[in-house]
């Protein structure tokens, strides 16, 4: 094939055909399109006799108005210049796919002018879905160029179209391709940084198919661990909580939404609690194809939720123990009425009867009975927080002794007391009430530490401190103190226990059988005497709760002894005032017999018209506290205003700190624990008439 300078449209239309099959073939068999532009715009070059033989397109560009021509594909141009990009640009804007082509050149040379290597061109609009969208030209043939051109040329102008078309929509999948890893990278990236479980899985699999990264963070190995083994992730949930895992399997392959809490076991031991919830996802038709889910580790949330529940069990033990307490505090106080008519008439009783007379005997043993009672009353009282602690000195063993006795009462036939003293003069600085709790708590916990078979071993001696009691674990300074232990048979304490049994409301009973009280209440009695209280145990082999109290002093003991003389009255003049008349004629023949001359009243309003009335005989008044109408408090207000500095001794079931402070402000001298003895009023007597010279 030679270049021809005239056209021979016949002859070319014939080479056009004869080069077609080979264009094609280069269209379609897969090669690069910068090789499929090469080999067409070669044959456009070689059969048409043009020099140059170039395919431009459009860009889109964001940046500019206008799109962007860029030169796809050059035959006969090595080093295009700057100025074809202007040439170019010219071009495009003078062409639309509207015009079949364009001839530049020849008589427009304003076309060319700025590229002085184009004598003469023609270009053919590429259109690709009805927009120009490139423009294929051809260059500096000798003999021009004419419009016959485009009929001839056109089977090669449809190919150009469709190797651009081709190569767009190839740029367009790759461009989406891109994107599309971009979106997914992007998605990925999103989902792994989410501190929650995401997982995708199919209906009924235990094995998900897909698990972001938090998974290894929560169940604190990589899931590689279980990939191919679903037994083997089954095998982390909590035992208790795999049927119910597996149950909610096949709600989700039923297209149900799912909210679960279960535990998992780490493989370091540590449990942990997680909220999972799942999200069936269904086709057209209904089916569940996949279930897409959520998890999160709630441990804390947990943990918190079950501190919210022991903090209102707690508050509402404690509305209990209160509610418990006032009832207590009212029953004591009507018991203290009557056993104080009943001591103090057994006391008259034993006056008026030799020691000989076979009478005698059984008031003796009334008297204990109802000193017994006195005993629980105030124990009651120091339960409900009304009786403050009434340390004085005494002996521990003859405690000890009155509470193994009641315990003999109470525990089972298959218990037995131990008791071992290493020494009989066992003095202590303490309130015997609180004491005999302490003592009672312990003895009552080792007998169902045992099952109530076995044997209680109660140990009393003395020790000595030295300096370093601090490091022996004590927190007690050097010194002698007394040493009561209490040792049980039992199955022993878990040490995990050991760190807690003393705080409050911590028991390892079962639910409502135990309020976690008992253990708290003996430590801090035990603090309140500046004593210590700590425990020995091992699995097995039982528990031993050594107590330690401080050595009485002397002059606690002389203080006590001393106080025992009643002394006896020269007729003073007293004012008796409580409401209870029982109480009142009791009160009064206890005194009368001691010397006093005594007027009661069951009324304080009464009492206080005699006192105004009084011609200032009056040498003391004894009120109760607790009175229908008009507390003793006030009683004792109006009754100072009409007689100031006048003694006056105060007698209450409810004997309080605050009671006593405020009794001690208004001039009271001396405040006194219902029921009261003969001994105990007759001696508050002397002291308050001793103290003004009465």
């Amino acid at each position: 094939m030679s270049p021809r300078l005239e056209l021979d449209s016949a002859e070319l239309q014939q080479e056009v055909i004869a080069c077609l099959p080979q264009v094609l073939d280069a269209t379609t068999s897969g090669l690069p399109f910068s090789d499929q532009w090469a080999s067409l715009l070669a044959t456009l070059s070689q059969i048409t006799a043009s020099p140059i033989a170039f395919v431009t397109v459009e860009e889109s560009n964001t940046d500019a108005l206008q799109p962007h021509v860029r030169l796809e594909s050059a035959h006969g141009i090595s080093n295009p210049s700057p100025s074809w990009s202007t040439t170019f640009e010219d071009w495009h804007r003078r062409t639309t796919s509207s015009e079949k082509f364009l001839i530049i050149g020849g008589t427009d040379a304003s076309g060319i002018a700025a590229t002085p290597e184009v004598r003469e061109a023609i270009l053919f609009p590429l259109t690709v879905d009805g927009q120009a969208a490139g423009r294929l030209g051809l260059c500096n043939r000798e003999g021009g160029y004419a419009s016959s051109f485009l009929e001839v040329l056109r089977p090669l102008i449809a190919a150009a179209a469709c190797i651009l078309k081709t190569q767009r929509l190839e740029r367009r999948c790759h461009k989406a391709e891109r994107d599309q890893d971009i979106i997914s990278q992007r998605f990925n990236n999103v989902i792994q940084s989410i501190t929650e479980l995401v997982w995708v899985g199919l209906p009924g699999e235990i094995e998900p198919l897909y698990l972001n990264s938090a998974f290894d963070r929560i169940w604190g190995c990589p899931f590689d661990t279980f990939r191919g083994n679903p037994q083997r992730l089954l095998e982390t949930f909590h035992p208790e909580d795999r049927e119910l895992f597996l149950g909610t399997l096949q709600l989700q392959a039923q297209g149900r939404s799912t909210s679960l809490h279960y535990r998992i076991i780490r493989p370091d031991g540590s449990i942990r609690w997680i909220w999972d919830r799942a999200f069936p996802v269904v086709d057209a038709e209904g089916r569940v194809i996949s279930v897409n889910g959520l998890a999160a580790d709630v441990t804390e949330l947990k943990e918190a939720e079950r501190a919210v529940q022991r903090s209102e069990e707690q508050l509402r033990q404690a509305h209990k123990m209160e509610a418990l307490g006032r009832l207590a505090g009212g029953i004591a106080h009507d018991f203290n009425n009557i056993l104080g008519v009943i001591l103090g008439n057994v006391e008259l009783a034993k006056q008026d009867l030799d020691a000989q007379h076979p009478t005698f005997e059984s008031l003796e043993e009334i008297l204990k009975a109802s000193r017994r009672g006195k005993s629980l009353v105030r124990q009651i009282l120091a339960f409900s927080r009304q009786q403050p602690p009434n340390r004085k000195a005494l002996g521990l063993i003859p405690l000890v002794e009155d509470t193994r006795k009641m315990l003999r009462a109470t525990l089972s036939s298959g218990m037995s007391i131990r008791t071992v003293y290493e020494n009989e003069l066992l003095v202590i600085l303490a309130d015997p009430i609180q004491v005999h709790q302490v003592l009672l708590n312990l003895c009552m916990n080792a007998a169902q530490a045992m099952d109530h078979q076995g044997e209680i071993t109660i140990h009393a001696g003395k020790v000595t401190l030295k300096d370093n009691a601090a490091s022996n674990g004590w927190q007690l300074s050097e010194g002698d103190y007394v040493s009561l232990r209490v040792s049980d048979t039992g199955t022993g304490i878990p040490p995990s226990h050991l760190d807690q049994i003393f705080d409050p409301f911590f028991t390892t009973k079962p639910e409502g059988q135990g309020t976690g009280l008992g253990l708290s209440v003996v430590h801090g009695i035990m603090q309140s005497h500046k004593g210590a209280v700590r425990v020995f145990s091992e699995p097995g082999q039982g528990a031993t709760f050594e107590l330690l109290f401080p050595v009485a002093q002397p002059e606690d003991s002389e203080r006590i002894s001393s106080s025992s003389w009643m002394g006896r009255g020269t007729g003073q003049s007293i004012l008796l005032v409580d409401d209870e008349l029982s109480v009142l004629a009791t009160t009064q023949q206890i005194l009368e017999r001691q010397g006093y001359l005594v007027r009661s009243f069951s009324r304080p309003s009464e009492a206080l018209a005699m006192i105004a009335s009084d011609d200032s005989s009056l040498a003391l008044i004894i009120t109760d506290y607790r009175m229908p109408g008009m507390n003793g408090m006030s009683f004792v207000e109006q009754a100072m205003r009409i007689r100031p500095g006048i003694p006056v001794v105060l007698t209450s079931g409810y004997l309080s700190d605050e009671l006593q402070s405020v009794a001690s402000a208004l001039g009271v001298r001396s405040v006194l624990s219902k029921p009261t003895t003969s001994e105990e009023i007759c001696r508050s007597v002397h002291r308050a008439l001793s103290s003004t010279g009465s």
